[in-house]
C-alpha cells in the first residue's frame, strides 16, 4: 500500500479495503488460494519515515496472521528486516532435510544485502529458498548454504524468457527477488514473480 506509512487511520482502512477488493473479492479466484501478508516500508515506514509501534499494531490488526505458516510439506516464515524480527523457532534445522521445505519471506532482501541479522536468520532457519522484494528489480541470488562466502547474482530481465530450475536442499540456498507490480514505484519495468515448488524438491522460476 503505497502511502500507508503516512496515512491517517481512516486512509489506512480505505487502502486495506481496496487491497482486499483486488486480491480477495475476485469471484474467479480459487478457494485454494492462500495469501501471506508482509509489511513493507510503504506500509509501516522504515525508509522515508520511522517505523513506530502504532504503525506496526495497525498493520497487524488489518493483516492478522502468524509468522510461521505450514501448508502441506512447506513451511513459510516471515522475516521483518525493517524491525529485525523473525519467528521463534526452537527446533534444530537441517538444510539437507527436504521432507519439509522451508521458505523465507521478506519485503527487504536478505542475501542481496548481507548483515549480522541476515546471518542470524539463515543460521537459525536454514531456508531452502527466500522470496524478497523492495529493490524493484528481478534477480536470483544463490550461495553455498553452509559456507555462505560468495554470492552469485543472476539478473532477470523482461527480454529474458528463460525458466530457471533448481533442486532444493542439495548445496545452494536461493533468494528470488520479485519486481514491483505498481506503476507508482518509479520504474517502467513492473511485474509479478511466479514460481512452482515441485514434489521432487524442484523449484521452477518463471
Amino acid at each position: 500500500m503505497d502511502e500507508a506509512h503516512i496515512a491517517t487511520n481512516n486512509e489506512f482502512n480505505r487502502y486495506v479495503r481496496r487491497l482486499f477488493n483486488i486480491f480477495l473479492e475476485n469471484p474467479s479466484a480459487s478457494e485454494h488460494v492462500r495469501h501471506i501478508w508482509l509489511p513493507g516500508d510503504n506500509d509501516i515506514g522504515g525508509e522515508d519515515t520511522l517505523v513506530t509501534p502504532d504503525k506496526l499494531e495497525r498493520f497487524d490488526r488489518a493483516f492478522s496472521q502468524p509468522s510461521l505458516i505450514s501448508i502441506k510439506n512447506i513451511t513459510y516464515f516471515k522475516i521483518n528486516r525493517l524491525t529485525h524480527n523473525m519467528p521463534v523457532y526452537k527446533k534444530q534445522r537441517d538444510f539437507f532435510d527436504t521432507d519439509q521445505i522451508f521458505v523465507g519471506l521478506s519485503h527487504v532482501p536478505l542475501m542481496f544485502k548481507p548483515s549480522t541479522f541476515v546471518d542470524k536468520v539463515i543460521t537459525k532457519m536454514m531456508p531452502h529458498v527466500l522470496f524478497t522484494a523492495h529493490e524493484h528489480k528481478s534477480m536470483i541470488i544463490s550461495t553455498d548454504a553452509l559456507l555462505r562466502q560468495d554470492f552469485h547474482i543472476v539478473p532477470v530481465t523482461s527480454d529474458n524468457n528463460q525458466v530457471f530450475e533448481y533442486t532444493l536442499g542439495v548445496t545452494d540456498m536461493y533468494e528470488i527477488l520479485i519486481p514491483t507490480c505498481s506503476y507508482r514505484m518509479g520504474t517502467t519495468k513492473i511485474g509479478y514473480g511466479y514460481a512452482i515448488l515441485g514434489k521432487s524438491r524442484s523449484l521452477l522460476v518463471l
